[in-house]
């Protein structure tokens, strides 16, 4: 598979988990996650969680991204 990212560098979780059987949410429901998450907003100076992570529901424009600057690596050894 090709991982596909957006015109503003976003990358879409959801096509990625769904091309690997794979919940969205059960990603994020991983508490080693989260911890990871709250590293990554003190390391990029974000203000929380939303700005590394944009959810939209519906259609054939929803999905869950992940912004430009989360280390794809890390979702490695997820899938």
């Amino acid at each position: 598979m090709t991982f596909q990212f957006r015109e503003d560098g976003y990358f879409n979780m959801t096509k990625a988990a769904k091309h690997f059987g794979k919940r969205v949410q059960d990603f994020f429901d991983n508490m080693y996650v989260n911890e990871y998450i709250a590293e990554l907003v003190l390391v990029f100076n974000h203000a929380d969680r939303r700005e590394l992570i944009q959810a939209k529901r519906g259609g054939n424009h929803g999905g869950t991204g992940v912004t430009p600057s989360w280390p794809c690596s890390s979702l490695v050894g997820w899938t």
